[in-house]
């Protein structure tokens, strides 16, 4: 059996929960103050397009393993994917977050199209979309840098955020 490095470790999750809400914040303000910026400002510009998804998917992130860690009552996973964290919730936390981004996405064609005759789930197709942004972000300047859809991945953390504070108590 593999060593647990994270026995006997605290995990708070009002702590993190309180990091995720404080990176949507620092969204929140880099796309403010870049919209107020002289749009000759190209390093604002560029540094709020490079920073901001990558602060909202490890914001997710920490929102996602806290999640992780009230299921649990233990360490989360030890992955950056998305994807992974989401799935690992019980059924009945996932409905709950994809009832509640369904209540704040739009529903389109393409995604009628695309989930056929499966239940819409919004947020683990953003999730799945935004799965790998640290490894992708790490390599933007490569050919195959990332795409990142930056309004859905806020709504999504909203909605994990919210959630979570409406289950275990609001922490901010």
């Amino acid at each position: 059996m593999p060593e647990n490095k994270d026995r006997g470790a605290s995990w708070d999750t009002d702590s993190m929960i309180w990091n995720a809400k404080s990176l949507q914040r620092v969204v929140k303000e880099l796309d403010h103050n870049g919209a107020k910026s002289p749009q000759s400002d190209l390093f604002l510009f560029s540094g709020v397009f490079l920073a901001s998804p990558i602060l909202l998917s490890l914001a997710i992130e920490i929102a996602l393993k806290a999640w992780q860690c009230q299921e649990r009552k233990g360490a989360p996973d030890r992955t950056h994917d998305l994807l992974k964290l989401f799935d690992s919730l019980e059924p009945r936390s996932k409905k709950l977050l994809e009832d509640g981004m369904r209540s704040v996405e739009p529903f389109t064609i393409e995604d009628l199209l695309e989930e056929g005759m499966r239940s819409f789930e919004p947020l683990r197709k953003n999730l799945r979309f935004h799965k790998d942004a640290h490894e992708h972000w790490r390599y933007i300047y490569e050919k195959h840098g990332g795409i990142f859809q930056t309004a859905t991945l806020n709504r999504a953390l909203t909605v994990i955020i919210d959630a979570y504070d409406k289950r275990w108590g609001d922490s901010a």
